[in-house]
Parts: structure tokens; C-alpha cells; sequence
């Protein structure tokens, strides 16, 4: 894949519709950091779901169903599904970086497509959404890791202006990139 054109179609598609994506990663991004500050408890709760709704804002859009801001929402629906899978991601991946810091990155890049794979298979359980996950990203975990390492120098921009151009600029291109990715990865694995 290459990672080049997933970040230039990213920016391109993000920008079609710049306005959206921006109040859709506000909101998120709020009620995430609202939920974070209250000693994690509530983010633990909600933090699949609402993760979730966000990617299927993201994939909407991408796909063209006309991604809304309601799409936050939707995946509490399947409210169990969503918190169960991030619950177990969670558990797992804090599991491994017990081991050592390396292992829970590793896992947690192969444990990073569940939620994309439990939206496009709405029977699937939480378990089989991970192990689906880790087979999709056999192979492509560096490539990930590559990814999210390009956008580095953007998240510390984010941090320097206090946030501003993560809402306004990075956390939307980051995310719609995340789901391109997924995108591609999905079709490499078919």
C-alpha cells in the first residue's frame, strides 16, 4: 500500500467537506477528553462506542453513504458490542505492555482494525472481531506503525497550538487517513 496517496486522498476528502469533519472530530474529541478526565472510569465505558460511531462517521463519508454527524451516535445501537470489544483490546493490549513496552505497541497495532471489522460485520462478536483484526494487520503492522509515525510531527503542531490545529486541521486528516487505510487493507485481504 502505498501510504503516500492514503494521506493525499485523506487530506483531499477531508477537505470536501471540511466543515463536517471538523464539528464531527470536535465532538468526539470532546466528549472523549470529557469522559478521560474523570479518572478514565467513564472513557472505559463509553470509549468503544463512541470510537466506533466515529469510524463509521469516517467510513461513511469515505465510501460516499453520506457520513452525518449523527453517525457518533448510531454504534450505540450495538452498545454491548462496541464496549466489549474495546474493553478486551484494552485488557489485552495493557496486558502485553506488562511484558514489555514493544509487545503492546505490536498488539496494539494488530488489534487496531477491530471496530472498522465489527461495523462492516455486524454479527461478529468482540473475540472474533480480534482475531479478525490480527489477521488482517499480519504483515502490515510496520506499515501502520509508519503511518501513525508520519503524522508525529503534526500531533506535536497539535500540542504546540494548544490543541487548536489538532481540531481544526490534524485529528480529522489523521482519521479519515486511519480509515482509507483500513480501506485499502480491507481490499488487500479479500
Amino acid at each position: 500500500m502505498n501510504l503516500i496517496e492514503i494521506k493525499e486522498k485523506a487530506k483531499n476528502l477531508f477537505m470536501l467537506d471540511y466543515w463536517q469533519f471538523v464539528l464531527v472530530y470536535l465532538v468526539f474529541s470532546g466528549i472523549f477528553a470529557f469522559s478521560t478526565s474523570s479518572y478514565g472510569i467513564p472513557i472505559l465505558v463509553i470509549g468503544g462506542p463512541l470510537t466506533a460511531g466515529f469510524i463509521m462517521f469516517n467510513l461513511n463519508y469515505i465510501r460516499g453513504n453520506n457520513g452525518t454527524f449523527l453517525n457518533i451516535f448510531d454504534s450505540f445501537k450495538r452498545f454491548t458490542d462496541y464496549f466489549l470489544t474495546f474493553l478486551l483490546k484494552f485488557a489485552y493490549v495493557f496486558l502485553w505492555t506488562l511484558l514489555f513496552i514493544v509487545p503492546g505497541i505490536i498488539k496494539a497495532l494488530s488489534y487496531s482494525q477491530a471496530l472498522y471489522i465489527m461495523y462492516d460485520n455486524p454479527g461478529i462478536g468482540p473475540k472474533d472481531a480480534l482475531i479478525m483484526s490480527e489477521k488482517m494487520m499480519d504483515g502490515h503492522k510496520m506499515e501502520l506503525f509508519k503511518l501513525h509515525l508520519s503524522f508525529l510531527g503534526w500531533h506535536i503542531l497539535g500540542i504546540l497550538t494548544f490543541g487548536v490545529l489538532k481540531v481544526f486541521y490534524v485529528g480529522p486528516y489523521y482519521n479519515a487517513a486511519l480509515a482509507l487505510y483500513y480501506e485499502e487493507l480491507k481490499l488487500h485481504n479479500e
